[in-house]
């Protein structure tokens, strides 16, 4: 049986099609751009090369704060979260640093609303982030 993606949420289509996300949609949905724009369950995913740049909720915008994390070779991303959870400091610190340099990255949707922007630099992190993850033997 075919499962039925759907955007039944009116707040969500409000933003996408005349509000606050109108911009990061119509920008998303130009081929030029190279984004993948998926409609999940009242959220839509925007996938640059396999990744997910942005997900967009009725109420939210999101993505992985650990596009962030460099030097996987020596500390997988599972593992920083374990030693996070056991009150290593450092890494607290490091995890938290990421959730900044995400908060600011969503400031430019947010505040700014500059999806153009916010696209170029989440390229660029994230062919940095993938580079990273490649590096590992």
């Amino acid at each position: 049986m075919d499962t039925k993606r759907l955007i039944t949420s009116k707040e969500l289509w409000k933003k996408l099609t005349e509000g606050e996300y109108k911009e990061i949609i119509d920008f998303a949905s130009q081929r030029k751009n190279e984004l993948d724009v998926q409609i999940r369950d009242n959220y839509l995913n925007i996938y640059y090369q396999g990744g997910n740049l942005l997900r967009v909720h009725p109420r939210s915008l999101y993505f992985d704060e650990f596009y962030f994390h460099r030097g996987a070779k020596d500390m997988r991303k599972t593992h920083l979260i374990d030693k996070c959870k056991k009150g290593d400091e450092a890494c607290i610190a490091r995890w938290e640093d990421y959730k900044n340099r995400r908060k600011e990255m969503l400031d430019i949707l947010k505040e700014k609303r500059d999806m153009a922007t916010y696209c170029k630099e989440m390229k660029r992190i994230m062919k940095e982030w993938e580079a990273d993850i490649h590096t590992i033997g």
